[in-house]
């Protein structure tokens, strides 16, 4: 039996179920503000958009899977270390994605310069399509070579050549056979039988060359003909334009180039002479029409009266080829185009009469401008990169497998298939005298009289500055005709 003075012991048993939902509630919390804590950390580092060349797209996609498989390291064990590795990760994908954009944005820009200006390449652009499509198809492309394309920009950017306009050795042979010297050689074969001495107008047209492209009379001459002869041949990596002009790489010391030892000038400098002369040549007749002093040689001229001809504004527009640049207030000036241009039109006698394509002589009678009146061929319908693509095809890499060459051709074949048509062009001193070697003066005159002129008006017409669309307030109608009967009496003497 208890004893009566001692208390009875109180025992409380601990609530151990309780204890162990708490604890795992806080836990819980802890997990859930962890996780919340993640998902906020790893919401920042997302794919960005860009555009890529197509050999760096997988190095980008390479960067962004790396960064995803450190964002799921980091899910698992939300450690600091693995948050540097995901923000390790993320900076090498935002830098090479920014690298990668910047690159494909500098290459796209360059390319579409070469699609926009090919007249200002100064090398093929089939070659630099090719080096192009190269380097942007890549493979095996690492982040350090995205680097090293961004920067080496001379990869991928054009060589934009630097332009010098050269009268060409045909020209300058063409433009003395039609001007004065050629006229010299023409009186002096009248003056005979008619037969042209061309060991005598290679004479004159040597002492004229070397007058202006002789090495020493003229050195920058000199150097033109030799570097425009040394991109006919290839000698020197130089591209002639349709317009006549050399183009060239800035980069590269042409005129250094040119005035080395080892450089053939002298080769170089006979060959654009030998052009030259040729082209002169060519350009005079076999033979001329001496005049019969019994008067038998027949008029050329078809009327005795002008015919009166009217065109309308547009037609005008469409077939007038020499405008030039004109007064606002001026007639033919296209913002004031006229309804009906009135012509006086002075024929030759037949086709075969023709001279130099020359059908007739033209007065506009509203503006007293004179033109000359041809048939020229017409121009056919553009050729497009689809008329192009349709013949000649594209090869794997989506690229147009026509030359240039065969664009100029097929552009050609449609011309020559175009209908003729009519122009008119204004008369110039290199028009009008070749027609004097030819046509009688009784003709020339004529024809200044039906056209309500005199022989000496009609000349100043192509002597005029203005007729040659250089306006030149300076010269009057009286000094021009002073001009030309000044070098009429001249060709008489």
């Amino acid at each position: 039996m208890a004893d009566p003075g001692v208390e009875a012991n109180v025992f409380q048993i601990p609530d151990l179920v309780g204890a162990a939902n708490k604890q795992q509630q806080q836990n819980l919390l802890r997990g859930q503000q962890r996780d919340y804590r993640s998902d906020q950390f790893l919401k920042g580092f997302k794919k960005q958009q860009g555009r890529y060349l197509p050999g760096h797209k997988s190095v980008i996609n390479g960067l962004f899977t790396d960064l995803m498989s450190k964002k799921d390291a980091y899910k698992m064990n939300p450690s600091a270390a693995n948050q540097r590795a995901v923000e390790q990760a993320n900076n090498l994908y935002l830098d090479g994605a920014a690298s990668g954009q910047f690159a494909f944005d500098e290459v796209t820009k360059q390319r579409n310069f070469v699609l926009q200006n090919p007249s200002k390449i100064a090398e093929s652009i089939p070659e630099y399509n090719k080096r192009v499509y190269d380097l942007s198809n890549e493979q095996g492309a690492t982040i350090e070579s995205i680097q090293n394309l961004i920067d080496n920009p001379g990869l991928y950017t054009p060589k934009v050549g630097q332009t010098k306009k050269i009268l060409s050795p045909s020209a300058y042979g063409t433009k003395i056979g039609q001007g004065k010297i050629g006229q010299r050689v023409l009186a002096e074969a009248r003056a005979g039988d008619g037969t042209i001495d061309k060991e005598k107008a290679r004479s004159i047209f040597r002492e004229q060359y070397n007058l202006d492209y002789g090495k020493e009379s003229n050195p920058n001459g000199y150097a033109n003909h030799v570097l425009y002869q040394a991109g006919v041949d290839g000698t020197l990596d130089v591209q002639i334009k349709e317009d006549g002009q050399v183009m060239f790489d800035p980069s590269i010391d042409i005129l250094g180039t040119i005035s080395s030892d080892a450089f053939p000038r002298e080769r170089l400098a006979g060959n654009a002479y030998n052009t030259g002369e040729t082209t002169f040549i060519n350009t005079l007749a076999d033979m001329v029409r001496v005049p019969d002093p019994t008067g038998s040689n027949k008029s050329k001229i078809s009327v005795k009266t002008p015919r009166e001809v009217f065109i309308s504004g547009e037609k005008w527009e469409e077939s007038y080829r020499n405008l030039p640049e004109q007064d606002p207030d001026d007639p033919n000036s296209p913002a004031n185009k006229r309804d009906s241009v009135p012509l006086l039109v002075v024929n030759f006698r037949t086709a075969s009469d023709n001279i130099n394509k020359v059908n007739a002589f033209v007065l506009d009678t509203e503006t007293d401008d004179v033109y000359l009146q041809r048939t020229v061929g017409g121009r056919g319908k553009k050729v497009t990169e689809e008329d192009l693509v349709a013949r000649f095809g594209r090869d794997s890499g989506g690229r147009l497998l026509a030359t240039d060459t065969q664009r100029e051709a097929f552009q050609k074949e449609r011309d020559d298939k175009a209908p003729k048509k009519t122009s008119y062009e204004l008369i110039t001193e290199e028009e009008f005298s070749p027609l004097l070697s030819v046509l009688k003066e009784d003709d020339i005159r004529k024809i200044a009289e039906m056209l309500g002129l005199s022989y000496e008006q009609l000349r100043a017409k192509a002597l005029e500055q203005s007729q040659r669309g250089n306006i030149d307030t300076d010269i009057t109608e009286e000094e021009a005709i002073a001009t030309a009967t000044e070098v009429i009496n001249n060709e008489e003497a």
